[in-house]
């Protein structure tokens, strides 16, 4: 064997890769590996051509695109300051100045090496090409002899060109006749290298941690895979890179975020490991299945893991709720995904989605007609029936194995063909520095479809990101994709016709993915890609079989010796993909939708799927976070849409205890109410105030910009902070540990209890944040901007994106409320009017549906926007059932409606209402005068006492679910309180 230089110094030459680094794994050839580093001089002395064309290469003056460094007329004196990356295969220097591009001098083109004489630590190569790298831009390949000086810094010269020396002699003789002996070497490189790695304790967070485990594993992500030392402590997981190729050589993530750990399979080799944390994910290949299996147990037995949820997702469970609509389509197929293998850090099992729509020409979208839709019950290569015919022709020619298709539905090259321009950088590492020929390219959705119909070579299905965000159809990062045969060039994915814009052709594309149609078929292309007709007779039978290695166990690959053999199996399965796991071995059940109902009622009344035993808003299987810039579906806000959507659906099947949860609380008797004390807590007008579900914990915001926390038990303050600008809003979650807070400064802040600062915030909208209305984790905002938004949100932070926008007002929102379950809502204008919104549907207009449940009733009977009030509505409350809405005006009115719109009770106050709350038996209202309480049955009315004069008028009013305690903010910046008693 080869004998393996090795420095004696476990780190890596120079030190680790500054922030400013463009190097990435990404540049280096197929297998190709990463050896070492080091910080250099670079200087180019002299050339003796110029690049293809006469265009001149190296010009010290200009960083233009045709030009690098030296004029090769003028020899080029300069050092270039940067690091020198020795590969396997080749060496690339990258320089610090961005405006150069990086070089990379492949050994092949390395004519001859040797030493600098008389410059210490310095070496030179003469060679007659190399290939100049830009982020995002195709390769450019250089031909021309030249010579490239480099002065290493910070290592000794040896260290860097014994590794170079001998690549560069084992490379070239590996052309000629002895390509097993730079194999040998590189092998034996690479294990000593793996153990001579041990992980480097100063990077641990805390220094009394404990050490769990410490073991080699690589981490996995698109396209390539850092080699490196994973570290397991009682409070952390790290994972320190081999390579410290990265800005942060040291990777952490607590124990206390994780949620789940699943074991995966990578290149056919069920040696992988996923772990999730509550925002992102990492993907870990071990070097065996045992080593796998200790680390996942180590970490699923530490008390740390807070979070943790043991035991495997309940996939019979997860049907039943799919079929009564307690979870969306999309969420549905995004569990499938999760529990049959898909990650989206590994591109060769990345999640698929099926196409749905196959009309792609007219000008109108009819969702209606089962001719707007594909055949869920064919797999792609079975829409045309010309192309089967021959396929299946083939079929009966071949030997075994046999297979229909010789391409995959999901390969790493179709989910890059879809997102190239959302990362080229993968689109140009799988295609050789080059992208593909334009007229290849992903360049129009008809086109696309048209070839996943005609081309033999064509089956692939689609991707999340097709119902998720139009972001990666347009072309954003103004790439250069080239000139198409037509001698059009390629820019923004071309559209069909009834789609006006990225952003609507996704959203058509979700409400067809949550369709009747497909609702009723999702069945029968569930069963072709994760069902019973993945394999055996039934896969024949449904022209369903590819080739063999795609699937899971059909080679034992830990079982395979030869290297080369290996290598092979391994290219295959890039090429190829893989195909998902199998989970169903039998037909899956169709879901319950409108046409059978009577089938739904049937399993209501025989129990086989119990609605009592489902949540109230479903919440979505976690699955894997994307690399990165790749986005995630689960933590993306169009996913978080159709999962709210799911469970507003689902909301109306309640069971009778979930109905009485939801039925308005009632009130004690408000006579009892005795005056406690008067806060002075703010200097200027207090705009909102909310309370805990004991009573014991008050938040207050006012128009100083300042929020404040008190505690009316202990009465002492527990939080101050300032924000931005005045602040006119505020609402508790669900644990009452964080507070949602509306600004002036447009923004929708989280403010977390515990830790006294703000956790997230939101961009929310295009003018001031006038209001908010929370239901469970779903949050409505008005603003001045006239709009309405949906948000979704947990207990520290909401997804970035609305679910639902909408824009039916003519004036200044001014309040906002919902139902129990947020699925009917109504705004409050200046101008007086009423918006009623349906916000299971994107623009919340009222419609008639066919299903005749309480809800959809309900709706069908609520009246378009409504004249309430003749000036501003500043007080706005609806029932828990959405049957009844209570609302009090500038004018004086406090006017209570039904769901039709008629009035019920109407009273004028005898001056301008400020707020108000209700249990739509009594009404707490806020005036300039005080705050008083009127009974809506018998329109008599009673007044809270304020103890002491000079508290201004009341601006803000919260009470606790039964007003046992309610609090009243003033415009002088005070509170008061009034606590039942008996």
């Amino acid at each position: 064997m080869a004998q393996v230089p090795m420095r004696t110094s476990s780190t890596v030459i120079g030190g680790v890769t500054g922030s400013g680094s463009r190097f990435t794994l990404l540049y280096l050839d197929e297998d190709e590996l990463y050896i070492d580093d080091c910080a250099a001089f670079y200087t180019s002395l002299q050339t003796s051509a110029t690049a293809s064309g006469g265009v001149p290469i190296y010009a010290a003056a200009s960083p233009s695109r045709s030009q690098v460094f030296v004029n090769p007329a003028v020899p080029f004196s300069r050092k270039l300051k940067g690091r020198l990356k020795v590969c396997s295969g080749s060496v690339i220097f990258d320089p610090e100045e961005t405006k150069y591009p990086l070089l990379k001098f492949h050994y092949t083109n390395i004519q001859k090496l040797g030493v600098q004489p008389g410059v210490s630590e310095t070496f030179f190569f003469e060679s007659d090409g190399f290939t100049e790298i830009k982020p995002n831009e195709p390769y450019r390949p250089i031909k021309i002899l030249s010579k490239h000086v480099f002065e290493v810094r910070f290592v000794s010269l040896n260290d860097i060109y014994l590794h170079m020396s001998k690549l560069h002699e084992l490379v070239t003789l590996s052309a000629v006749s002895s390509p097993d002996t730079l194999k040998d070497y590189l092998k034996a490189l690479t294990m000593e290298m793996e153990q001579r790695l041990t992980f480097d304790r100063s990077w641990v967070v805390n220094i009394h941690e404990r050490t769990v485990m410490e073991i080699n594993a690589k981490r996995v992500k698109p396209l390539i895979t850092h080699p490196g030392r994973l570290l397991l402590t009682d409070t952390r997981i790290y994972f320190q890179s081999m390579h410290h190729i990265e800005a942060t050589p040291v990777e952490h993530f607590p124990l206390s975020s994780v949620v789940r750990v699943v074991k995966r399979r990578h290149q056919l080799c069920h040696t992988g490991l996923e772990i999730f944390f509550d925002d992102t994910s990492i993907f870990l290949d071990f070097a065996s299945t045992q080593e796998r299996n200790t680390f996942h147990d180590a970490v699923c037995a530490q008390p740390g893991a807070t979070k943790l949820v043991s035991g495997e997702l309940d996939l019979g469970e997860m049907t039943r709720k799919w079929q009564i609509g307690a979870i969306s389509n999309f969420d549905y197929l995004m569990y499938l995904n999760f529990i049959a293998g898909r990650s989206f850090n590994d591109l060769t099992q990345y999640p698929v989605f099926p196409w749905i729509i196959k009309d792609y020409t007219s000008p109108v979208l009819d969702l209606s007609r089962p001719e707007t839709f594909r055949d869920l019950s064919k797999p792609v290569g079975a829409l045309n029936p010309a192309r089967l015919a021959k396929f299946r022709e083939r079929y009966d020619e071949m030997p075994d194995p046999k297979f229909f298709y010789g391409t995959h539905y999901s390969t790493p090259g179709y989910v890059l063909y879809f997102l190239v321009r959302r990362v080229p950088e993968y689109m140009l590492r799988l295609q050789n520095g080059k992208f593909d020929n334009p007229d290849r390219l992903f360049a129009s959705i008809a086109e696309t479809w048209q070839s996943c119909l005609t081309n033999p070579t064509d089956v692939k299905e689609l991707i999340p990101e097709f119902y998720m965000c139009g972001d990666f159809l347009l072309n954003n990062k103004n790439l250069d994709l080239g000139l198409r045969s037509n001698y059009t060039r390629v820019h923004d994915v071309i559209l069909p016709p009834w789609a006006k814009g990225t952003d609507n052709f996704v959203e058509q594309l979700k409400q067809a993915l949550e369709s009747e149609y497909v609702s009723m078929n999702l069945h029968k292309w569930i069963d072709l890609i994760f069902g019973y007709k993945q394999r055996g007779q039934p896969s024949i039978e449904a022209d369903n079989v590819f080739y063999h290695l795609t699937y899971e166990g059909a080679i034992d690959m830990q079982a395979v010796t030869d290297p080369l053999q290996r290598k092979g199996l391994e290219a295959q399965i890039r090429e190829f993909g893989q195909t998902p796991s199998q989970i169903f071995h039998t037909p899956h059940p169709q879901r319950f939708t409108a046409v059978n109902s009577t089938s739904l009622s049937n399993v209501l009344h025989t129990g086989t799927a119990s609605v009592q035993q489902l949540p109230q808003s479903p919440t979505p299987p976690r699955v894997a976070s994307p690399p990165e810039r790749l986005p995630s579906p689960l933590t993306s806000s169009e996913a978080s849409a159709s999962t709210y959507s799911a469970a507003a659906e689902s909301a109306d099947l309640s069971s009778s205890d979930e109905e009485e949860e939801a039925s308005q609380s009632v009130w004690k008797e408000t006579a009892k109410l005795k005056y406690s004390s008067l806060l002075k807590l703010h200097r200027d007008s207090v705009t909102a105030c909310c309370l805990s579900r004991d009573g014991h914990t008050l938040c207050s915001v006012s128009q100083d910009s300042s929020v404040k926390i008190y505690n009316l038990h202990d009465k002492r303050q527990m939080r101050m902070n300032n924000l931005n600008l005045a602040l006119s809003s505020c609402q508790i979650t669900s644990n009452d540990k964080a507070i949602a807070i509306g600004s002036w400064d447009n923004k929708i802040y989280m403010y977390s209890v515990d830790c006294g600062r703000v956790s997230d915030y939101l961009c929310a909208h295009d003018d001031a944040v006038s209001c908010l209305c929370m239901r469970g984790d779903v949050l409505l905002s008005g603003s001045w901007d006239t709009s309405v938004k949906v948000w979704q949100c947990n207990n520290s932070s909401f997804h970035k994106s609305a679910l639902h926008e909408f824009a039916r007002n003519d004036s200044a929102v001014r309040c906002v409320s919902a139902n129990a379950h947020a699925t009917i809502a109504v705004s409050g204008s200046e101008d007086g009017t009423l918006v009623f919104y349906d916000t299971r549907i994107p623009n919340g207009v009222i419609h008639r549906s066919r299903k005749e449940t309480k809800l959809n009733a309900i709706l069908a009977s609520l009246p378009d926007p409504m004249q309430a009030h003749t000036e501003a509505i500043n007080g706005l409350q609806m029932s828990a059932d959405g049957t009844h809405v209570l609302s009090g005006s500038q004018d004086g009115d406090l006017k209570l409606f039904d769901s039709t719109g008629c009035e019920v009770t109407s009273v004028n106050v005898g001056e301008p209402i400020k707020c108000l709350v209700t249990d739509f038996s009594t009404a707490i209202v806020g005036t300039a005068t005080g705050v008083f309480l009127w009974d809506l049955k018998e329109l008599v009315v009673a007044t809270l006492p304020i103890g002491g004069p000079g508290v201004g008028e009341i601006t803000s009013l919260a009470t606790t679910s039964n007003a046992s305690t309610v609090v009243a903010g003033s415009s002088n910046g005070a509170v008061c309180y009034w606590r039942y008693q008996e």
